[in-house]
């Protein structure tokens, strides 16, 4: 018998304006990187880390299996909040979800990292949002989803 396992990650980007109006202004697909498959097998044992913080950057290089930080930072990683959903079957999604409030990595965002700590850390993974402009009033939330298949 052939289980054929595997993870699918994605990305929902919400804008709340100053009038608390709220916005999906990104969502797709991103990549698990090689080091974030080594950290998903490594917390079946509850060995390894667990991702815990988002960060944000202004790199726009394609994603690649190999990355292992975003390419250009902006501003501090977040703790993300984790938990757990149903997509298609009982509780196969995690959820990591980040709020980078007003004043905080203020800036044209272009890619976004998924980490396993505050600085340093695995990246588990990366994905490229396009120019998305947060300015100094916006509320930015970042939705990160890992899916077993």
């Amino acid at each position: 018998m052939n289980d054929n396992l595997r993870f699918k990650g994605s990305v929902r980007l919400l804008k709340t304006d100053v009038d608390g109006n709220t916005f999906v202004l990104f969502e797709d697909n991103n990549l698990i990187v090689n080091l974030g498959k080594g950290v998903i097998a490594a917390r079946l044992t509850a060995d390894g880390p667990r991702p815990t913080h988002i960060g944000v950057g202004t790199g726009n290089t394609a994603t690649s299996s190999e990355d292992t930080d975003l390419v250009t930072a902006l501003g501090s990683r977040k703790a993300a909040t984790p938990g757990v959903t149903t997509t298609t079957v009982n509780g196969d999604t995690a959820v990591f979800t980040a709020t980078f409030a007003p004043g905080e990595s203020t800036g044209t965002w272009q890619e976004a990292g998924l980490f396993t700590a505050i600085s340093g850390g695995a990246l588990v993974a990366r994905i490229l949002t396009g120019a998305q402009s947060k300015g100094v009033l916006d509320t930015f939330s970042l939705i990160w989803n890992i899916q077993a298949l």
